[in-house]
């Protein structure tokens, strides 16, 4: 939406979606790690999720500002659709839910 916004005035319903998905995100993710593992290893899985993820959510703003410097503000929107869109693919093709194979009941 941020690529093809016809004026700034757009950009009010870009900043509320990306809220929106801000606060999805947050609640998917930690209701997607409890689904991945037992309840003994649930500590070991949350910490293991965020511990990895911080170097990318403290380094991604670095990297997208190092982007619009060298090439564009374009090229910036262009790379947040088309990671996501990968790691969707991905996510779709590679990773089973583990809803319809796990063996053990909470």
């Amino acid at each position: 939406m941020a690529l093809v916004a016809p004026s700034i005035h757009w950009y009010y319903l870009v900043f509320v979606l990306i809220g929106a998905f801000i606060s999805a995100n947050q609640i998917v993710t930690m209701n997607i790690i409890l689904e991945f593992c037992s309840p003994e290893d649930r500590p070991l899985y949350i910490s293991a999720t965020y511990a990895f993820s911080a170097p990318v959510f403290s380094l991604s703003p670095i990297i997208g500002g190092l982007l619009v410097d060298v090439a564009s503000w374009q090229a910036l929107f262009w790379a947040s659709f088309l990671l996501p869109t990968l790691a969707l693919a991905v996510l779709v093709m590679k990773v089973k839910d583990p809803r319809h194979t796990a063996t053990t009941t909470i």
